[in-house]
């Protein structure tokens, strides 16, 4: 086995990288890791879990998926949630109208009308 000093191992392992980097898209290796901590412990992970509750909630109602459970749910989650897209980034860059990519094209294909539409 030949030994290699590792300095001179992190040197090409970083000029590697770096040139794969150069020749790949925007964005295109989105990597999720699984954080296995207590949503208790972590407030931004409650916030994330409340949101995509609540838009999955307000795409199910949409959807006529299920009935709402409450009297007057359904303008309240539409409230709510309509709050919520005007403060995050715009439709224009969840789903561009031109020069879509891959995933693009597959979050696009996939979402249901009543969160393309938001």
């Amino acid at each position: 086995m030949r030994h290699v000093p590792f300095c001179v191992s992190i040197v090409s392992s970083r000029t590697m990288l770096f040139a794969l980097i150069r020749k790949q898209e925007q964005l295109d290796q989105i990597v999720d890791v699984p954080y296995f901590g207590d949503s208790r412990d972590v407030a931004l992970i409650q916030l994330a879990d409340f949101l995509a509750f609540l838009l999955r909630r307000y795409a199910e109602i949409k959807e006529n998926l299920v009935p709402p459970s409450y009297k007057d749910e359904e303008a309240k989650v539409s409230e709510w949630v309509s709050r919520f897209a005007g403060r995050s980034i715009g439709r224009r860059f969840m789903f561009p109208r031109t020069a879509r990519g891959y995933a693009e094209a597959l979050f696009y294909d996939n979402a249901p009308a009543s969160l393309r539409d938001l």
